[in-house]
């Protein structure tokens, strides 16, 4: 089994609501923090021993359902 990470965030053209807000917030706090983006995160668990292959079905996956191609990117990684 391999489990293979998928990180989801807003395309650079879309407005982060989510992640200006969160920015505001950690800025109150008198962070030093000077940008936010807010996404999601999901682990997949692939039934297979090949790397490749499973990166090849997670990367259908999150084409087909797990994100929307209009206003989201991807990134798939492999997790030890």
């Amino acid at each position: 089994m391999i489990k293979v990470g998928c990180k989801i965030l807003l395309k650079k053209e879309v407005l982060d609501t989510k992640g200006r807000a969160l920015l505001k917030l950690l800025q109150k706090e008198d962070s030093s923090v000077k940008d936010c983006h807010y996404g999601k995160y999901i682990e997949l668990n692939i039934d297979t021993k090949d790397s490749q292959q499973a990166l090849k079905q997670a990367k259908l996956l999150a084409q087909k359902i797990l994100h929307n191609d209009l206003i989201e990117s991807f990134e798939l990684e492999i997790i030890n």
